[in-house]
């Protein structure tokens, strides 16, 4: 799968503008205007292209912000991603490195692209195709002055040692924006990178949330949840966009999409999984997928949802579709939307043994078929070691996932 979750991390601002996604080798794609914006760096001792080079890193995203890293000259060229409202996306690149290098911005089509920066770029290539461009970088084959280019192209500017080059970027092309007469925003009013940062993390402890012990799961939770978010304001939202807002507790945002909804756009945003299990599945198979389609993200989460959290007339399901292979990972879940409150829960492991804590609305029936048949509870709150885990269940896990027997139970995450 992708680094960044489906189909890539998106990215972009809660305005109604449609996202941009990145990929986990820092290309940025617009797939409403056919548009790629990937990145590339010359350094005194050759051409870094991400595409291929083994030496990239990028960690989970934080919901905000991507962060892909290209390791240059004793150091590393850091290039960041974010949305600015409007259509505009800021992109970074930092020098990480104790010497000076180039960076190109390698675009699909120069025409439909517009690019701010504090000056202008010191070079400029075009060719038939992004292959092309390429090779003209690695051959160093650049023209000076500003570019008057149509097609396939790359800007060039040079980036002194532990300095940042700052860009804003709209696939609103030039043309576009004469036309409309709107200009892209001054640099120093764009928000600043910290800033981002706490705005997109307090996006993502809104509503339901969810923490597992495996980074793809966990990226893809994070990722998607900002995917619907970006969507949440689109004219004619997708039936699944609309049940992924529902479940996952961003209510004023759902209310606004339902609104949107016909008749029968309702009556499939009603509709959800009726087996955990075979969501489990289907979440998995968009996983491994990495698909771009822009209801990805919305069907993982519904999936997801119902693999997690089973709501039935006569109670709660916990963890009614949890798979083999999450066998000793610890698994919080904090404030699920019910029809009657919420729910929250947290699983820890006592060898092969699970440990269920959990906050209970209202006293509603509380079970965990798929992990331990036959309890249940209507405490409003407590814990419970359960008893080993179901044989089917075993029988599929690999033994490195399970704990030791001597590792105690950790106490959950605050569910406030």
């Amino acid at each position: 799968m992708p680094l960044g979750g489906i189909g890539g991390t998106p990215i972009g601002a809660l305005d109604g503008s449609p996202p941009v996604f990145v990929d986990g080798r820092g290309s940025i794609r617009d797939h409403v205007a056919g548009v790629e914006i990937g990145w590339a760096i010359s350094s005194e001792e050759r051409f870094h292209d991400p595409l291929v080079d083994p030496a990239v890193r990028q960690p989970p995203p934080d919901g905000a912000v991507v962060e892909t890293s290209l390791r240059v000259s004793g150091g590393d060229a850091v290039h960041r991603v974010f949305g600015a409202g409007a259509g505009v996306t800021v992109v970074e690149i930092e020098n990480a490195s104790p010497a000076a290098f180039a960076v190109s911005i390698v675009v699909s089509d120069l025409a439909a692209v517009a690019v701010q920066a504090a000056r202008p770029p010191a070079r400029w290539c075009a060719g038939a195709g992004l292959d092309a461009v390429r090779a003209r970088l690695v051959r160093d084959d650049t023209h000076a002055g500003v570019s008057a280019a149509r097609g396939a192209g790359a800007l060039v500017w040079p980036v002194a040692h532990r300095t940042t080059l700052r860009l804003a970027v709209t696939t609103r092309g030039p043309r576009e924006i004469a036309r409309v007469g709107a200009t892209l925003p001054p640099l120093d009013a764009l928000p600043p990178l910290d800033r981002v940062r706490r705005s997109g993390q307090a996006q993502l402890d809104r509503g339901f949330r969810v923490e597992i012990d495996d980074r793809v799961v966990q990226a893809a939770v994070d990722a998607a949840r900002v995917a619907v978010l970006v969507r949440a304001s689109e004219p004619e939202p997708e039936p699944a966009l609309v049940a992924a807002l529902e479940d996952w507790g961003f209510d004023a945002e759902a209310a606004i999409a339902w609104g949107a909804l016909g008749f029968r756009g309702r009556r499939r945003a009603a509709r959800r999984p009726d087996d955990p299990v075979a969501a489990w599945l289907a979440a998995k198979a968009l996983l491994d997928a990495g698909v771009a389609a822009a209801g990805a993200h919305a069907r993982f989460l519904v999936a997801l949802r119902a693999a997690l959290v089973d709501e039935r007339l006569d109670g709660i399901d916990l963890f009614a579709g949890f798979p083999s292979e999450w066998l000793g990972l610890g698994i919080a879940m904090h404030r699920a939307p019910l029809r009657r409150g919420e729910v929250s829960a947290a699983l820890r492991w006592h060898g092969d043994r699970p440990a269920l804590l959990w906050d209970n609305p209202d006293g509603l029936m509380l079970r965990a078929s798929r992990l331990a048949p036959g309890w249940s509870t209507t405490d409003l709150a407590g814990d419970a070691l359960l008893p080993a885990v179901p044989i089917e269940l075993l029988a599929f896990a690999a033994p490195a996932t399970r704990r030791s027997d001597s590792e105690p139970i950790e106490p959950p995450h605050s569910f406030s």
